[in-house]
């Protein structure tokens, strides 16, 4: 007998419309969808309990629902390098219409200094910092637009290109003043002190 393939759903962010009263909230069986109030935006959890059946991807009108096999790595990264171009795409367009900040990318030698707590003592904002296996998309710009006009510099950072060894904070936000962390903003935009 021919084992089936597990799939889950993938949402496509350029494509979705984040509406609380989205459909495929109630259309899924196992109820896998949920929409979250805080960052305002349609999210997955309990993924192990998808049945596959196919209702999520059918029911939403705007193509933002695929299911994906699990094992399929290759279609994975496709999509979030989607994402993430659509996320710098939005940025810019933020730029371009209401006068926003870019995200700026941090360096090798910048990001020592960060681990190494040696920042620069004149840098100050806050730092968006994400794995290698983690992009943009995965904690969702609407929390950085939350926090956009808090902060006069916001910086992007790829933790693990630089071979970070604790990942269990990422991603997050760090919060830099006059070169020293002195705060954290783990994925569920929970704060908490460096200690």
């Amino acid at each position: 007998m021919k084992k089936l393939k597990k799939v889950v759903p993938y949402i496509i962010i350029r494509n979705c419309d984040n509406t609380p009263g989205c459909p495929v909230i109630e259309a899924c069986p196992k109820r896998l969808f949920y929409y979250d109030f805080k960052l305002k935006k349609l999210l997955l959890e309990n993924l192990d309990d998808c049945i596959g059946c196919g209702i999520c991807e059918v029911e939403c009108e705007h193509e933002a629902v695929e299911l994906i096999e699990i094992a399929n790595n290759k279609r994975i990264d496709e999509l979030k390098d989607m994402d993430e171009n659509y996320i710098l795409e939005k940025s810019k367009n933020l730029i371009n219409n209401y006068g926003g900040v870019l995200p700026k990318k941090i360096d090798n030698e910048k990001y020592k200094k960060i681990t190494q707590k040696e920042i620069s003592k004149n840098l100050n904002g806050l730092i968006f910092v994400y794995g290698k296996w983690q992009d943009e998309s995965y904690i969702g710009y609407s929390i950085l637009e939350e926090l956009e006009d808090k902060f006069e510099n916001i910086y992007l950072l790829n933790a693990e290109e630089f071979g970070k060894d604790s990942v269990e904070e990422l991603p997050g936000f760090w919060i830099v003043k006059n070169g020293v962390i002195e705060g954290k903003y783990n994925i569920n935009n929970i704060f908490y002190v460096v200690g």
